[in-house]
């Protein structure tokens, strides 16, 4: 691996989503690689969840593998890596909720010096919601040595567990070793905010982009007119996507991991 990886020219980036269910990776992936999208830039997007085709429903280029089994997804994903290292480019992975697999193939294949070494960045975006275990894919790959000069953490305030009054529902999470140690290391926290569950729902089962349903747009159907019993998203529910949005693009720049996005 490059002694400064900082300065590296790298051709290609590799975005691995990691953490348990229901903390908003999907969600985020759907916005980032959407926002990758609308602002030019090519992105592979992976989704590696064997249980949901979440990523695939919003992105018919989305390459998932042929079946769920262990063997299938580890060459599915092996054959990935190697893609980007022999032409480039850039590539998201979902893995889904609770798939310790990517970090098993990870330390076999040694991902994490393998990938820089052959000039492909490699960045783990961890998620959690506040709950005692959602950093544990954080704390294997750490104690197993897998970690990456760019590593970001997501605190999800929208599937954050109640707190108290004036309480911050990640204080346990903030003060706990993995996290501080996490931070020592570079690691950077950016707090993704919370947008009304009926809001992203309507939104969802339009099932065109994020931005689209936040400008009032709806599916288009065979004959490429408007899909007829397809219903906008009303006045403020659009509002609500537009403050979303707009409070994420400041949330990953006070972050300082703008800049990383795909």
């Amino acid at each position: 691996m490059p002694s400064n990886p900082s300065k590296t020219v790298f051709k290609g980036t590799v975005h691995v989503l990691c953490g348990r269910g229901r903390t908003g990776k999907s969600t985020w992936a759907r916005w980032s690689a959407e926002r990758a999208i609308l602002n030019g830039r090519e992105l592979m997007i992976v989704d590696g969840d064997r249980t949901n085709s979440t990523l695939a429903s919003f992105f018919p280029a989305a390459r998932r593998p042929s079946h769920a089994d262990d063997a299938t997804v580890a060459r599915f994903l092996e054959d990935i890596t190697a893609e980007l290292i022999a032409t480039g480019g850039n590539a998201l992975i979902d893995m889904g909720g609770g798939d310790r697999l990517f970090a098993a193939l990870a330390e076999q294949k040694k991902f994490f010096t393998v990938l820089p070494r052959f000039g492909i960045d490699l960045i783990p975006w961890y998620f959690a919601a506040g709950g005692r275990d959602d950093f544990e894919t954080l704390v294997r790959m750490t104690a197993m040595g897998l970690t990456s000069h760019r590593t970001a953490i997501v605190l999800n305030e929208g599937l954050a567990q109640t707190a108290p009054s004036g309480e911050d529902p990640f204080a346990n999470l903030l003060s706990g070793r993995t996290l501080m140690q996490a931070v020592q290391d570079g690691a950077r926290v950016v707090r993704m905010p919370s947008v009304p569950m009926a809001t992203m729902a309507e939104a969802d089962n339009l099932f065109i982009g994020i931005q689209a349903a936040m400008q009032g747009r709806v599916p288009l159907g065979d004959d490429g007119q408007p899909h007829p019993t397809a219903a906008p998203l009303g006045f403020w529910r659009r509002m609500e996507l537009e403050d979303w949005l707009g409070t994420m693009e400041e949330r990953h720049k006070i972050a300082r991991v703008a800049e990383w996005l795909p």
